[in-house]
């Protein structure tokens, strides 16, 4: 795949599998809070609950549902129509600084990886990758 197909599958993953999910929720919850912070609880909420939605479906050995059940958070998010953040004029200068540091300080993520047949890695990445596969004995 190349880098822009992978970037927004990314961007779409945060926004249907973490974002709305969280937000759903937050809106069940009857918590409403100003931009930064509906944002961030949003995607905090989203994280928690994709995480205990995975674990519980491959714990039960029903991984082939968690997609679907995604989706279907997704659907009832939209259909409520109050899933997009309400942006405050005074919170959006901060944030475009947040967001241009956010890019800067994870550049040397983005340009490291697999691109096709070339492998870029850092000093110590192939030592973090010896002790992910290491299995004791």
């Amino acid at each position: 795949m190349s880098f822009l197909t992978e970037l927004i599958l990314f961007i779409s993953f945060i926004i249907l599998g973490l974002y709305l999910p969280g937000k759903f929720f937050l809106t069940k919850l009857r918590l409403t809070k100003e931009f930064p912070q509906e944002l961030f609880l949003s995607l905090g909420i989203g994280i928690l609950l994709f995480t205990l939605i995975s674990y519980v479906l491959s714990w039960l050995k029903l991984d082939n549902l968690i997609l679907p059940f995604i989706l279907l958070i997704d659907f009832l998010a939209i259909k409520n129509k109050d899933f997009l953040p309400h942006l405050n004029k005074n919170h959006f200068k901060p944030l475009l600084v947040v967001l241009i540091f956010a890019l800067f300080f994870s550049l040397s993520m983005i340009i490291t990886g697999k691109f096709g047949e070339t492998i870029i890695y850092r000093q110590d990445d192939l030592w973090h990758l010896a002790l992910i596969f290491w299995q004791p004995k």
